[in-house]
């Protein structure tokens, strides 16, 4: 297929082909929005968990049990209320 020459076209194309810092883009983009790519309906992926996406929220919970380990202070309860 051979590339038009028009440049009000062009831009179509160069548009279209991802390129690295579009690829970074897209993925830091999909950390704040998940819908940012989305795949469609049709793509079996559409319905898996992204783990790698999800390892922040997990470790986040996973460091409110770490509450057993170094006990409660008056101090963090307040400042657990407070937030």
């Amino acid at each position: 297929m051979d590339l038009p020459l028009d440049p009000r076209t062009t831009a179509t194309y160069a548009s279209a082909v991802p390129t690295a810092t579009g690829k970074a883009r897209t993925s830091l983009l999909q950390w704040i929005d998940a819908g940012a790519a989305m795949a469609s309906n049709d793509d079996p992926r559409a319905d898996q968990i992204d783990w790698l996406r999800a390892l922040p929220f997990i470790l986040l919970h996973f460091g409110c049990l770490g509450v057993l380990w170094v006990g409660v202070s008056p101090a963090g309860l307040v400042a657990a209320a407070g937030l």
